[in-house]
């Protein structure tokens, strides 16, 4: 493998993570009203802790993936490669429009405390469809680079959460066809997929 392909599947990783977590996160808090508070009901201290780590986590997550700057290894520097691509380019600016508002909910909240939005000088309109977004924004640039980098196509498959799992292990797996649903914009590029499967 080459540096670059090396670099790739390290971003990949984490992309699946992050994938893994907003899953389990909307399973849990978004999936219906009705789970949400009965989830609420029942020791409410440590679900909202839960729901704040998740959302801490993959706001991070977020911004590991797609901050800019030469000294981070990011989706977003790898991409600076391929600019002339109208296709990556046009991704780009999709994903940095989707990541916009988590970069600020970042760098006023979940990684500094904003003076003036802790006081509330200044407000920060966001919500989880911002990170939603965001991880789809990434999903499809990740689809992109591999077809480039790799010569392949790569897929990050949603994995079903069932409440009886305590926890999914996921295994990357090149190369391997899977039947379960995806989003049909990805659908479109696939050819080959590294899919989410419970270990």
């Amino acid at each position: 493998m080459t540096q670059e392909q090396v670099d790739l599947d390290g971003l990949l990783q984490e992309a699946l993570l992050l994938k893994k977590e907003w899953t389990y996160f909307s399973s849990l808090f978004l999936h219906s009203d009705e789970r949400t508070k009965l989830l609420h009901m029942h020791m409410p201290a440590v679900w909202r802790a839960v729901q704040r780590a998740f959302i801490n986590s993959m706001v991070m997550s977020i911004c590991r993936l797609t901050d800019e700057g030469s000294d981070n290894l990011t989706l977003t520097t790898i991409t600076l490669k391929y600019a002339n691509d109208p296709r990556i380019a046009a991704t780009q600016r999709e994903l940095n429009g989707a990541c916009a508002t988590i970069r600020k909910v970042r760098n006023k909240v979940v990684g500094h405390r904003d003076l003036k939005v802790a006081r509330g000088a200044q407000s920060l309109a966001w919500s989880t469809d911002d990170i939603r977004d965001s991880v789809m924004a990434i999903e499809i640039l990740a689809v992109q680079l591999g077809k480039i980098i790799e010569n392949t196509c790569i897929h990050i498959v949603d994995i079903e959460w069932k409440p009886q799992v305590d926890l999914l292990e996921a295994t990357l797996i090149y190369g391997r066809e899977h039947s379960k649903e995806v989003h049909e914009l990805i659908i479109k590029h696939c050819d080959r997929t590294i899919t989410a499967l419970p270990a």
